[in-house]
C-alpha cells in the first residue's frame, strides 16, 4: 500500500499524491468501457479481480455511455487504487446503494470535505470527489414512473481529472447533466493544486483583456459596456443583480448588456442562473449550480464563478486547467472577442503600445500563473 499522503487543505503539489491523483484518473479511463452487470456487487468484482477471474473486457460499451451505476466504478477505482482504507478481507469500504450517501464513507476513509474551500465543484482539484443529490424535480420525476414511488435520492458521484469528470463514463462534454444536481459536496485525500491555479490566472488574464479601459482591479468587476438608460456612467453600483436586470426588453433593445469584469451579456446571466433563454424556453444545459441563501445574483465572486461555467460550455476548461493556453483561446474568442483571433483583438494595444496578441497573453498568463503559485506556496 502507498504509504499515507499528509491531507492539507492548502495546495501541495506532494509527488506521492500526483502519483496517487494520476493513478485513479487512469484507473476510471480505463474502466469505462466495462459494463457491469445490475447484478454485480462491489465485493464480487473486487473479489474476481483479486482472484484473477474477472471476466469483463474492453468494449463493452461506449466509454462516453453512462452505465447508471457510477458508485459502484468509483468504488471500485479508490479501492484498486489504494484510496481506501485496506481490510484483512475483501469488503465494501464504502456500503450503500446511492451515491448521494458517500459523503460519511469518504470521511470514514480519510477523505476532508473541502466543499467549502472552491466557488463550486467546477474548481474541484484533480483527485477531488464530488458527491451529489438530485434536485427535487429529478426526484419528483423518477418517482413519478410506475414501480418508483419510493426510489431513494441516487444522486450521482465523480472524480474531478485535469479535464473531466469520471465515474462510471467519461462525459463526452466534459461535465455532468449540472441542472438535475444540487450543488454537490466535494472530499479530497489527494489532489494536484496546479490546475486551480491555472484557472486563476486564465481568470486574470481575461480581466485584463475584456476590462483593459479600467486599471483599477476591484473596478473592473463594476464595468458596464454601454451606460444604463438616463445615466452617463460605465460603472454600476449594486451587485445585487446584474445592472441590465431592471431594464426593459425595449430599452434593452439595440444596446449591448455586457457588464462586470468578464463583460457578460444579460441573457447569458439568465441562462446560468436559471437554465431558460430570454424568451422562457430551458436551453441546452446552460444552467450552473444554485445559488447560495440570500447571495447576491453578480458579486465579483459570482462573476468569477459564471466565467468558469462559460469556459466549460465552450469546452475550453479542461485545456486551461491542463495550461494548454492557445487551444482554450481558439474555443473562447467568440465567447469573449477581445481574445487574440476575436472581432475586437485586432488593433489591441497594451498602454505601452504592445499588441496584446497570443504572445502577449501567454507571457501575462505566466507571471499571473507564477503569482499564483507564490501566494499557494507551490513550486
Amino acid at each position: 500500500m502507498v504509504a499515507s499522503v499528509t491531507n492539507k487543505l492548502t495546495p501541495s503539489a506532494d509527488a506521492a499524491a500526483l502519483t496517487m491523483v494520476d493513478n485513479i484518473i487512469a484507473y476510471l479511463e480505463d474502466q469505462a468501457d466495462y459494463l457491469y452487470g445490475d447484478e454485480e456487487g462491489t465485493v464480487a468484482i473486487l473479489t474476481a479481480m483479486a482472484n484473477g477471474k474477472f471476466k469483463h473486457k474492453h468494449g463493452e460499451k461506449r466509454v462516453e455511455k453512462p452505465a447508471y451505476q457510477c458508485y459502484k466504478y468509483v468504488k471500485v477505482a479508490l479501492v484498486r487504487t489504494q484510496w481506501a482504507k485496506a481490510t484483512p478481507v475483501i469488503k465494501d469500504p464504502f456500503e450503500g446503494r446511492s451515491a448521494s450517501t458517500a459523503g460519511q464513507k469518504l470521511l470514514d476513509n480519510g477523505f476532508t470535505d473541502v466543499t467549502d474551500k472552491m466557488p463550486d465543484s467546477r474548481w474541484a482539484s484533480p483527485g477531488d470527489v464530488s458527491v451529489y443529490a438530485w434536485t427535487a424535480a429529478r426526484l419528483a420525476s423518477v418517482r413519478s414512473k410506475p414501480g418508483k414511488e419510493n426510489n431513494p435520492n441516487d444522486g450521482h458521484i465523480d472524480v474531478r481529472s485535469y479535464d473531466n469528470y469520471l465515474t462510471d463514463h467519461i462525459p463526452q462534454h466534459f461535465r455532468p447533466n449540472w441542472s438535475i444536481y444540487d450543488s454537490p459536496r466535494v472530499y479530497r485525500l489527494y489532489h494536484d493544486p496546479v490546475p486551480i491555479l491555472r484557472m486563476k490566472a486564465f481568470l486574470s488574464c481575461l480581466r485584463e483583456y475584456e476590462g483593459q479601459e479600467d486599471k483599477d482591479e476591484a473596478k473592473r468587476y463594476q464595468l458596464l459596456n454601454c451606460a444604463l438608460p438616463g445615466t452617463n456612467t460605465k460603472h454600476f453600483t449594486s451587485f445585487e443583480t446584474h445592472p441590465w436586470a431592471d431594464v426593459s426588453k425595449e430599452e434593452r433593445k439595440g444596446k449591448s448588456t455586457a457588464a462586470g469584469a468578464y463583460q457578460i451579456q444579460y441573457t447569458a446571466w439568465v441562462e446560468l442562473l436559471t437554465g431558460k433563454n430570454s424568451a422562457g424556453v430551458y436551453t441546452a444545459n446552460r444552467k450552473m449550480f444554485s445559488l447560495r441563501a440570500n447571495e447576491n445574483k453578480f458579486t465579483p465572486a459570482l462573476q468569477d464563478r459564471m466565467a468558469v461555467a462559460l469556459i466549460e460550455l465552450r469546452e475550453a476548461l479542461g485545456h486551461v486547467r491542463k495550461g494548454e493556453i492557445a487551444e482554450a483561446i481558439d474555443k473562447l474568442n467568440t465567447e469573449w472577442s477581445s481574445l487574440p483571433g476575436g472581432t475586437e483583438n485586432e488593433g489591441r494595444r497594451t498602454a505601452d503600445k504592445r499588441p496584446m496578441d497570443t504572445g502577449y497573453f501567454n507571457e501575462l498568463f505566466d507571471s499571473y500563473l507564477v503569482e499564483e503559485k507564490k501566494k499557494a506556496g507551490v513550486k
